[in-house]
């Protein structure tokens, strides 16, 4: 690698922008291809009608590995903010305040019963023996526990409440997945953020704005699909609308189901069983308010709310985003975030950005009373693929994929599939990727 090779980068979201940046950092000459008009993939944020709104990923933490250095590397650190630090968990039609990354929070704020309390202090002593010190951004570490889904798991190590009113919520409201099906090595992997206590931070100006910083001195194509990628034995030529590309390596930072048709049956079988990985979807609805709307006194200092499978129809999560940072809603009324389950998101894909707004408000209206009549803005995003799904198996398949030698392969895998399914692992997949292509070639046959 010491005379400059050049590398493909197939993707500008933030786990392609991470490799791009490590590889250039060490004298590679990277070429970045974006298929969208923007770089960022689900990180990305805009303005509508004077509200900063953040599309795609909602919740970043101070207690990530790769986010807190990607700031302060790019000169965001003075915008790095932290969010209010409450959230809140439905119960019998109430929000129940808790504080983010502390599990035990639940024992103020009335969502468990004193017994229930006592069954998830025991069953998050077990886990703590499991969990300490393993890594949260490299899902191949929780191989081990990749053995059966989460709904079985909780039924046989816990009382139904845990299960009910603690993971699910999260599982759905942050991923929109079920616990049924859901490997429990990725609910394991989630629960154990709580025992670093992390503090909920944003962006000010919105989270879009680190892909963005990550992209500005890099050779960023954008308006480059990839229609073909072809490997030799001396490295890669890559298909795009706008003319082909010779790289001595790519790193295809795209989604499974784009990076699945680009490889074709040029996978192998390590590369073929990631790449089966399909996602779960959502749709985010971005509703600003008149100026004399204010939330529940319930939510006065909440930032998001969790709606169990007991408690919702079509709703996951809520968030209020003034409570997220100010310089989201610019002295204006409020902005709220809806964000729907799976199914629902879904079964409205076909229909119009009103009629999901007319589907989802009289939900909404009952959580937040008088919301109906005091909206002033209705914006709608819609993610058909928002974030990987983790059934039984997928942990052992990012393992392999690690293990496996490259033996000389021009092509590294890199994106939310090969990790976990949050912002922090799929930047650190990045970074492995950029890690695996600097290794001398002796280490890498």
């Amino acid at each position: 690698m010491g005379r400059g090779p050049r590398v493909i980068v197939v993707g500008a979201g933030i786990a392609g922008l991470v490799a791009a940046r490590r590889l250039a950092a060490a004298g590679a000459a990277v070429t970045v291809l974006e298929a969208a008009d923007r770089v960022g993939g689900r990180m990305t944020s805009e303005t509508v009608d004077g509200y900063v709104i953040d599309r795609g990923a909602q919740f970043l933490s101070r207690a990530y590995e790769q986010l807190p250095g990607l700031v302060r590397e790019t000169g965001l650190r003075a915008a790095w903010r932290p969010t209010s630090p409450y959230a809140a968990v439905v119960r019998d039609g109430a929000p129940r305040r808790i504080r983010y990354g502390n599990p035990l929070s639940v024992t103020t704020g009335g969502l468990l019963r004193p017994r229930e309390l006592l069954a998830l202090a025991r069953h998050l002593a077990a886990l703590r023996r499991h969990v300490r010190g393993r890594s949260l951004t490299d899902y191949g570490a929780w191989a081990p526990f990749d053995d059966r889904d989460a709904a079985g798991w909780l039924a046989d190590d816990t009382v139904p409440a845990v299960a009910d009113y603690f993971y699910e919520p999260m599982l759905q409201g942050f991923y929109f997945q079920p616990l049924h099906g859901t490997s429990r090595a990725l609910a394991m992997a989630m629960a154990a953020f709580g025992y670093r206590r992390p503090r909920t931070m944003t962006v000010e100006g919105g989270i879009g704005r680190i892909p963005e910083a990550l992209a500005d001195p890099l050779d960023v194509r954008t308006g480059h699909p990839v229609t073909g990628l072809a490997l030799g034995a001396d490295g890669a030529h890559v298909t795009t609308p706008e003319g082909g590309f010779e790289g001595d390596h790519v790193v295809l930072a795209a989604p499974a189901h784009t990076a699945a048709e680009l490889l074709g049956t040029q996978a192998t079988p390590a590369e073929a069983d990631l790449l089966a990985c399909t996602y779960s979807a959502t749709a985010t609805l971005m509703l600003g308010t008149a100026r004399t709307w204010r939330p529940p006194d319930a939510l006065r200092d909440v930032y998001g709310v969790l709606l169990p499978e007991r408690e919702r129809q079509d709703v996951a999560a809520l968030s209020v985003e003034g409570n997220k940072s100010p310089d989201r809603t610019a002295g204006r009324g409020e902005l709220l975030g809806v964000f729907l389950t799976g199914d629902a998101a879904e079964r409205l894909r076909a229909h119009g950005d009103a009629d999901v707004v007319t589907a989802v408000l009289p939900e909404v209206e009952r959580r937040l009373p008088g919301i109906g009549d005091a909206v002033t803005t209705a914006h709608v995003v819609r993610w058909p693929a928002a974030e990987p799904r983790s059934p039984v198996g997928r942990a052992r398949a990012v393992a392999a994929y690690r293990r496996t030698p490259p033996h000389g392969r021009p092509l590294i895998l890199a994106g939310d599939y090969t990790g976990l399914p949050w912002t922090d692992s799929a930047a650190a997949t990045g970074a492995w990727a950029a890690s695996r292509l600097l290794e001398p070639r002796s280490a890498r046959r």
